[in-house]
């Protein structure tokens, strides 16, 4: 977890960004055919970039799916907590094929703050002040981003959706695993 220090994202966490995202995309290309050869229909979205950069909002939310299929719940950090933490990569891929209810999660809160509890090391965390107990400034972590691949990823090669920080995602009791039961 080499992204835990500075105020700028590592560049490794930049690189293991585009290589998790293209990783997600093609297992789900590969799931989709799968899929439709035995006859099913499926719809995959891209694991990252689908989102509307005036509002600032996804156009399809994998978080979203994942929260009302049972995988994980939202943090305070207005990221994802799963069984495996907040630190991950999602993509979507949804089919007509029946596979059965199996959740992963069906406790209500997996965030410390959300169950009352004491923590907030997100907020500290964000170089920028973006975060609060309230939500997130879309505009400023954005900027951010965008700040963050021009002075860092850019020079480096990678691609112009490396959009990375994760300031509030690493060296958090969330981060690596749930800090709560999951049921």
């Amino acid at each position: 977890m080499d992204n835990t220090g500075g105020k700028r994202p590592s560049l490794s966490w930049g690189r293991a960004y585009t290589s998790t995202n293209d990783m997600i995309n093609r297992a789900g290309s590969a799931m989709k055919v799968m899929i439709e050869d035995t006859g099913g229909k499926a719809v995959l979205t891209p694991a990252t970039h689908n989102f509307d950069k005036e509002r600032l909002v996804s156009l399809w939310s994998h978080k979203h799916l994942g929260h009302l299929i049972g995988l994980g719940r939202y943090g305070t950090n207005c990221q994802f907590i799963t069984p495996a933490g907040c630190s991950g990569r999602m993509g979507s891929l949804v089919t007509d094929l029946d596979l059965g209810g199996h959740p992963l999660v069906t406790a209500d809160e997996l965030c410390l703050v959300k169950a009352g509890k004491k923590c907030g090391k997100y907020i500290k965390a964000c170089p920028i002040d973006a975060l609060s107990e309230d939500g997130m400034d879309r505009t400023a972590c954005y900027a951010r981003l965008r700040e963050n691949y021009h002075l860092l990823m850019a020079p480096d090669g990678l691609p112009d959706t490396t959009d990375v920080c994760a300031k509030c995602q690493v060296g958090m009791p969330c981060s690596m695993k749930s800090p709560l039961p999951l049921d």
